[in-house]
This record gives C-alpha cells, structure tokens and sequence, in this order.
C-alpha cells in the first residue's frame, strides 16, 4: 500500500513549488522512565522517521545522509497523531505527517551544498559544449527517475544539473556535446517529445506512440 500523496503544485516558468508533501503510516514505540518522556522521545523520532519515508520512497537516488532533526522539524508544517496507546513507560502511536514542498525540494536539490558546488566547479573547468535549459513533464516519479537516467546516459551529454524538481515536472540544464537536432532525434526514437519553446525546450512524451 502507498502511503505517500503529493499534493498542490503549480508550475510557473523557471520555477516549481511543491505546497505539501504528506507521509501517513508513521509507527513509533519507545520505552522510557515515564509516559511523557516516551512520548517526546517517540514524536521526535517520528519527524526523523516520516522524512527518511518520504525521500526512500520519491527520492531513493539519493545518498547523502539526512538532514539534522531540527532542520527536518523546520520542514514540518504540520503533524496528526493517528491511533496511541500510553502506559505508565511506554507510547505507541502511528501518525501522519505533512512536510513543506518547498523546503524538502530545496533539500533534495542541495543536500550538501559545498560538495555540489565544488563538483559543479571542477565540472564547469572540464566540460566543453552548449547548455541547454529543459523542462521534462512526466505522469510519475518513477517515470522521472527512468528520463533522468536517459538524459545522463546520453552519448554526448556532458552534465546534467536539476535546477527544479517537482512530482510532476523538472527543470534541467544539460551541457551537450552535439547538435541539439540529435538529442531530438534520441528521444524520438524512445517515444518523447524534444520541443523549443520561448525559454529553452521541453520534453515530454509523446502521447500519440503512447499505448
């Protein structure tokens, strides 16, 4: 059963919020000198428990560690407690959690800022070819985790910076090596979409081929 909805976005060129990101099935049971220190002791570990769910299950490729507690409590803009049950040590709960969409996506981007940007540098001083800014719509995360590894695995491309990311559309810039004519020509093949548009290009499937 998936327990992850993802709610409310809006897409605005050159930029994508997520408004709330819910994460239901949080089970917590800690033993403690009495029910009130149980009980701080289990929500603060549901906050960290609700945040590992919510990026294993939409973000698994990434590796880095989380972020500090109280940075994911700074992400939390609200929390219900479900079903408890409270003995004279111990509390039992399950609960649900809604985390900020925009704070998470700024995380996911950037979970550590000074390796990415050094990497970005060494990177920059490397590579040789044309940046192309593209907007990717997708009906899935699973289906953006699959383009995303098209688009890296490209003969020819270079690098691959997400810029924005949402559950439903994200916003790369890819340093090509060719002609943009023969990435188009790429995804043609696989069933996509490569179109200009006024800001740089979108791809998208192409949901004639689509069966």
């Amino acid at each position: 059963m998936k327990f992850i909805y993802l709610f409310s976005l809006f897409f605005i060129p050159g930029m994508i919020q997520a408004q709330v990101l819910t994460v239901s099935g949080i089970q917590v049971s800690v033993t403690a000198d009495s029910s009130a220190a149980a009980r701080d002791k289990a929500l603060d570990q549901a906050h960290d428990l609700a945040f590992e769910k919510l990026v294993g299950q939409n973000f698994p490729e990434i590796s880095s560690p989380l972020p500090p507690h109280d940075k994911i409590v700074d992400m939390v803009s609200n929390f219900s407690i479900d079903r408890e049950k409270t003995t004279a040590k111990s509390y039992t709960a399950s609960l649900t959690f809604q985390f900020d969409g925009t704070q998470v996506q700024d995380w996911v981007l950037h979970p550590n800022r000074s390796s990415e940007q050094a990497s970005n540098i060494g990177v920059a001083n490397s590579s040789r070819g044309a940046d192309f800014k593209i907007i990717v719509f997708y009906d899935s995360l699973e289906e953006w985790r699959q383009i995303k590894k098209e688009v890296e695995g490209t003969f020819g491309v270079q690098k691959v910076t997400t810029l924005s990311l949402s559950p439903q559309s994200a916003v790369l810039e890819v340093k090509y090596a060719e002609n943009i004519q023969k990435l188009q020509k790429y995804f043609n093949d696989k069933g996509w979409i490569l179109a200009s548009q006024e800001e740089g290009w979108s791809l998208s499937r192409d949901k004639e081929r689509r069966s």
